[in-house]
């Protein structure tokens, strides 16, 4: 794996590498989701002003009304495509049937490669002997 692939940033370093399966597309929208909550939370405390205790609710509500409806928007914008994703992943269900069938395909697969492997690896160690018995006997006849 690449190490561009490993930290989830793309070559470029400027985006970061899309998830192909949906539980993983998922799971990058909370992140997404949680630190959009941290920002916009962050922000607003920053922002905010003290206010007396006999400030009316509509005046504490106008002091961060623009910023709280940016960041309201980012919020409803990640909750939506959250919905598709989850959408999406109850599309794909499958039955266990068809889970099972899945996971056999996989095994076979995993088999056939397990197999591949080992005749390779087979094939390597004798070419490994013929090429040390090939420099040894070089090295023996060079003395």
């Amino acid at each position: 794996m690449a190490a561009a692939e490993h930290d989830g940033m793309s070559d470029a370093g400027a985006q970061p590498a899309v998830p192909a399966d949906v539980v993983d597309r998922l799971h990058a929208k909370v992140t997404e989701m949680c630190e959009a909550y941290f920002t916009s939370i962050g922000h607003l405390q920053s922002v905010a002003l003290p206010l007396s205790t006999a400030a009316s609710p509509a005046e504490a509500a106008a002091i961060c009304a623009e910023p709280a409806g940016v960041f309201a928007a980012d919020v409803v914008r990640l909750h939506g495509e959250f919905e598709g994703l989850v959408g999406e992943l109850e599309a794909e269900h499958r039955s266990e049937r068809e889970q099972l069938d899945a996971l056999a395909d996989l095994q076979v697969q995993l088999d056939r490669a397990d197999a591949e492997i080992a005749s390779k690896v087979v094939l390597a160690r004798a070419l490994r002997l013929d090429v040390r018995r090939a420099v040894d006997s070089r090295l023996r006849d060079e003395r």
